[in-house]
């Protein structure tokens, strides 16, 4: 519903984040808070709540989603759902903060492990902490991009302009 509902305003905020997160410019992406009632989570509560909502996700497509997830939701609400900013790795956009809390339990192409019987308990108080929009638009990011490969979303976010200005030299 959100993703198709896409204005040229939200598409503009939306490269406005992919040209922030290669540190190209756009000072103005995230200058209003507290709108809405809307509110900041962990990258770590978000990447544990779409591996407990789409099941067994590799950490490479978790980055992308995760990805994903803070673009459309910052051009939509003019606000970040995580802190953490994305660097330009050599597979696309990468939380460091995310790499290093799953390296040790997953490499680029594992699956994220989740425990048994926890999944329900984790949806659930991920989606008390934030409002009903918010957890629309990233049910509609996980809808679109979830049922893709790792390989899939890497091709895709290397299609983009930002991905391709700030890898350029690179190999």
């Amino acid at each position: 519903m959100y993703i198709k509902k896409a204005t040229k305003r939200q598409l503009k905020k939306l490269l406005d984040f992919l040209l922030r997160w290669c540190d190209i410019v756009a000072p103005e992406a995230s200058n209003s808070r507290g709108k809405m009632g809307i509110q900041m989570v962990d990258s770590i509560e978000l990447a544990e709540y779409i591996v407990a909502k789409l099941g067994l996700v590799n950490h490479l497509k978790l980055q992308k989603l995760v990805y994903y997830a803070e673009a459309y939701h910052l051009a939509y609400f003019d606000k970040s759902i995580i802190e953490d900013n994305f660097e330009a790795w050599l597979h696309g956009p990468v939380s460091r903060k995310l790499w290093n809390h799953f390296k040790p339990i997953a490499n680029v192409y594992d699956n994220i492990p989740i425990e048994k019987g926890k999944r329900a308990e984790i949806i659930k108080s991920f989606k008390d902490k934030i409002a009903p929009d918010q957890l629309g638009l990233l049910d509609d990011v996980l809808s679109a991009y979830g049922k893709l490969r790792s390989y899939d979303l890497e091709c895709l976010t290397h299609e983009e302009e930002p991905w391709r200005f700030a890898r350029k030299g690179y190999s």
